[in-house]
């Protein structure tokens, strides 16, 4: 499979991050540093743009706390800039690594989501015998950055969007999960 290249530009790009302020507002339009964004817009997607050009962008600390819905779950939320910069950069190599996923895949893709999911859950218990239902607790902390990391090269061969990314991920840390994986740099 072809590597997609010269990203960053179209990552940096005035109506990419736009359009990523857009996207981080959705659903969040009447808190208070959503409104305190949209006061200084156009300073703030300005600085950011600065930044990522630079090199200069580092993520900020990540706001933890703990929601009960359906069941308890520790939630580590970046800060509102710093969701644009995953707008950004989603907006971006997303296409490039959707095209790898399977159709069943339904989790953050356009058209698809939990009722996608359902449907199709439906279709396929309809024609089986047996059907395991299940949740991989703590799926996401548990991720080994080394193998998300390698597997994203083998998509995406822009250097400076790669370093954007590693910068992303190896932000996130949590002390719990990092004896899961021997020799992990979580």
């Amino acid at each position: 499979m072809k590597r997609a290249g010269n990203l960053f530009g179209a990552i940096c790009s005035w109506e990419n991050l736009e359009q990523a302020a857009r996207l981080t507002r959705r659903h969040k339009r009447y808190r208070l540093y959503a409104e305190e964004f949209e006061l200084r817009r156009e300073s703030i997607l300005g600085a950011i743009r600065e930044e990522l050009l630079s090199g200069a962008w580092q993520p900020r600390a990540y706001r933890t706390f703990t929601i009960f819905d359906p069941k308890e779950r520790l939630i580590c939320a970046p800060c509102y800039r710093d969701r644009i910069v995953h707008h950004a950069l989603c907006n971006v190599i997303g296409p490039v690594l959707e095209r790898t996923w399977i159709d069943q895949t339904c989790s953050c893709r356009a058209g698809k989501g939990t009722g996608a999911a359902r449907r199709r859950c439906r279709k396929e218990v309809a024609h089986r015998r047996y059907v395991l239902k299940m949740d991989v607790r703590r799926f996401f902390p548990s991720i080994d950055h080394g193998i998300l990391k390698e597997k994203l090269r083998r998509h995406v061969k822009c250097r400076p969007t790669l370093a954007l990314a590693d910068r992303i991920i190896d932000s996130w840390r949590d002390e719990e999960a990092a004896a899961w994986h021997p020799g992990d740099d979580l």
